[in-house]
């Protein structure tokens, strides 16, 4: 009688043991489909839509714009060779020479041409040049202190190399003969066309720095 009471006892026990131990397996395998794969978390994934509304948005609220700039348009989208990576490039006219907020200063009435180059990753605003002169993130002329040419072109109709000329307080001008321009009185090394290798000539029927 001992040996039949001892052999259910020993069954019932076996089955506990597979119960709990396929119990703990199919807590194991629910817990890890419910992970989400690694290019979904942290929201969603960046398109090249809302890649090029921030940027655009970026350049709209940028101190050259703000200031005076008006007519944005988006001209080219490159893409890049990582992930969620763009370059947007956009286009835009200012009102006066010049670039960030110059409230204050003596401006040239010039309407002036800018290029605006917005690098954009995973959603985010990484750099932002306005004509490869200026950086439009830290509001400073690209380069150490200012270094490249910084010169300012009027781009005013012209025939030939004799119709243009230097102006401006410091000779930074590139501009039509009779053509009146003022400008702030510093002096920056970038101002320099000789040092960078730049002339004041007539480029496409316009009167702009060439080097």
């Amino acid at each position: 009688m001992g040996r039949m009471k001892k052999t259910p006892m020993l069954i019932i026990s076996a089955l506990l043991v597979l119960v709990l131990l396929s119990s703990g397996c199919m807590q194991a395998d629910t817990g890890g489909s419910q992970n989400p794969p690694p290019s979904s978390i942290g929201g969603e994934k960046p398109t090249v839509e809302k890649s090029r509304e921030l940027a655009e948005n970026f350049v709209t609220s940028s101190s050259t714009y703000m200031f005076d700039g008006y007519g944005l348009s988006h001209n080219q989208t490159l893409v890049l060779d990582c992930n969620y990576c763009w370059k947007f490039v956009f286009r835009f006219s200012s009102r006066h020479t010049g670039y960030g907020d110059r409230t204050g200063m003596v401006l040239a009435e010039v309407i002036t041409p800018h290029t605006a180059v917005v690098f954009v990753r995973g959603g985010v605003v990484e750099t932002a040049a306005l004509d490869e002169k200026w950086d439009m993130m830290s509001k400073k002329y690209l380069g150490n202190g200012g270094d490249g040419f910084c010169g300012i072109s009027t781009n005013a109709q012209c025939d030939s190399d004799s119709g243009c000329t230097t102006g401006g307080c410091s000779g930074q001008v590139c501009q039509a003969r009779g053509e009146r321009i003022t400008t702030t009185c510093e002096f920056r090394e970038c101002y320099d066309e000789t040092k960078y290798g730049f002339e004041c000539r007539c480029i496409d029927g316009q009167c702009k720095w060439y080097g």
